[in-house]
């Protein structure tokens, strides 16, 4: 019967974290390009220098462009990046998921449509 309390009690702590998560504002990060690679088989990291940690743009987004056509259309660039301001307290060190990608005037939407 406890154990029951303590799972629901844990459960109920992870989905008010998931909650909290998804309601995160949205950030800004500028600067250029320094690098982009693959993570696993669904998802890239850009780099931007400057700035420590990555981005992480999910499968979603793999679909409409390649690795080696992302490296020609974003590396050395000049961007901004959208992305929510997230904490997981199972991966504190993880990457920032994108939203979108400005360069110059011209906006990459990168979230699932």
């Amino acid at each position: 019967m406890k154990a029951t309390f303590v799972f629901i009690g844990i459960l109920a702590g992870l989905i008010t974290i998931c909650l909290i998560i998804d309601r995160a504002p949205m950030k800004l990060a500028q600067g250029r390009v320094t690098s982009i690679y693959q993570a696993g088989t669904k998802e890239m990291v850009l780099k931007i220098s400057g700035i420590k940690g990555g981005f992480c743009l999910k499968s979603d987004f793999l679909k409409k462009l390649n690795l080696k056509e992302l490296k020609q259309r974003l590396v050395g660039q000049q961007v901004t990046i959208h992305y929510k301001a997230a904490w997981t307290p199972l991966d504190p060190a993880s990457n920032q998921q994108i939203a979108s990608i400005e360069i110059g005037d011209k906006s990459i939407n990168t979230e699932h449509e």
